[in-house]
């Protein structure tokens, strides 16, 4: 099997990177088209399976066709046809609905080639919800695609309760699937299923960028409402990929708290025992496609602390393995705090084995049964 993936976040995540790697075991060619928007962009997550193919194409440099959206497919399409031929393909996995999924479009208009496509936090959160001359393009390209994956269900039921027309909602949803995001193999050959006991002193942890969509703000407000509970609030992540004034704005609102300590983004294997360390993981992010690091986070024991109606929520019940909140409510983030507290034990427990649903392995085998039968499917019409 041949597959042309169009990915314009490739070299934003790793995550693309360990995906197309751990399909190279049972694809026989992968060629992925990544979009970039400068130059030394080039060669970042490259990966290292000789039956993998990388193509970093400078499309976006100009701030114009940021805006132009029909343009920038067009040049991309060109792009991508000049470099590979793309007949060759059997199937096309597009990574984003618009940005991705327009070139998909196209190609299969020109080709025939099926695709699939990848319901991500910019398609909601930015296309559908401000570009609202797109939406019927988008529509459109959902209606020819083979499979619609979802990293959760929350992004589902957004999707088709905000923006999906009655009439096509049944055949849109029957080709709906979930498959969530992958973590890194370390993570889970590293899984820590100790049970853990709440000390006196509750430690909350955030690993992640330092940026206003980050919510540590809110955070810290949602702390200073719990009056009755010693509570150690550790940051790390300083120096990954800051919003330098919503840094200075962090660092002006802690420095008086000897209990909110601000750390550099580290290694993995540091960043290990930083998990262990703590009790509670918390990221009320505004908008969040999945988060990767609670799946980290899980991995190493930590109930979770999340945002209602975004990328994580709905990968598992609610309150199962943490809680879902308000991100705007500082008050809605403390009773999360404080329910985990009261039920520490009988989260807590559940924590590690769930984090084993984000497996690459088992992840790309989900996917490879979807592939198949696309492919099969077109080799039967033909």
């Amino acid at each position: 099997m041949k597959i042309l993936h169009i990915a314009n976040g490739y070299v934003f995540s790793k995550l693309y990177k360990a995906f197309v790697e751990q399909l190279s075991q049972e694809v026989d060619k992968q060629t992925v088209f990544a979009p970039i928007r400068k130059a030394n962009q080039s060669g970042i997550n490259k990966a290292e399976k000789n039956n993998i193919r990388i193509i970093y194409s400078l499309i976006v440099s100009k701030i114009i066709y940021r805006f132009l959206f029909h343009q920038k497919i067009k040049k991309t399409l060109n792009k991508l046809q000049q470099e590979c031929l793309v007949q060759e393909f059997d199937l096309i996995h597009a990574h984003t609905l618009f940005s991705d999924g327009a070139v998909a479009y196209k190609l299969k208009k020109q080709h025939n080639i099926p695709y699939i496509v990848t319901i991500r936090n910019t398609d909601i959160n930015d296309f559908y919800k401000y570009l609202i001359h797109l939406r019927n393009y988008g529509l459109n390209i959902l209606l020819e695609s083979e499979k619609i994956v979802f990293i959760s269900e929350a992004y589902k039921e957004r999707l088709f309760n905000n923006y999906i027309p009655e009439k096509n909602r049944k055949g849109l949803l029957q080709k709906s699937i979930i498959i969530p995001n992958g973590i890194d193999d370390f993570w889970l050959k590293n899984i820590n299923n100790s049970k853990k006991e709440l000390g006196n002193t509750i430690k909350l942890l955030f690993t992640g960028e330092i940026r206003k969509n980050k919510n540590l703000l809110g955070i810290i407000d949602a702390i200073l409402l719990i009056n009755n509970k010693d509570i150690e609030f550790t940051i790390v992540g300083e120096g990954l990929n800051d919003e330098t004034n919503y840094l200075l704005k962090l660092k002006e609102k802690i420095k008086d708290y000897n209990s909110i300590k601000l750390f550099a983004v580290v290694q993995k294997e540091e960043l290990k025992d930083y998990y262990r360390n703590a009790d509670i993981f918390i990221m009320p992010s505004f908008t969040e496609t999945f988060g990767l690091v609670y799946a980290e986070a899980l991995s190493q024991g930590l109930p979770l602390i999340y945002t209602k109606g975004e990328g994580f929520d709905k990968v598992f019940p609610e309150k199962h393995i943490g809680v879902s909140v308000n991100p705007n409510n500082p008050k809605d983030i403390a009773n999360a705090i404080n329910y985990i507290i009261d039920n520490y034990n009988n989260i807590q427990k559940k924590c590690a084995i769930a984090s084993k649903k984000f497996s690459w392995e088992t992840i790309a085998e989900v996917y490879l049964q979807h592939y198949s039968a696309i492919k099969d499917k077109v080799s039967d019409a033909n």
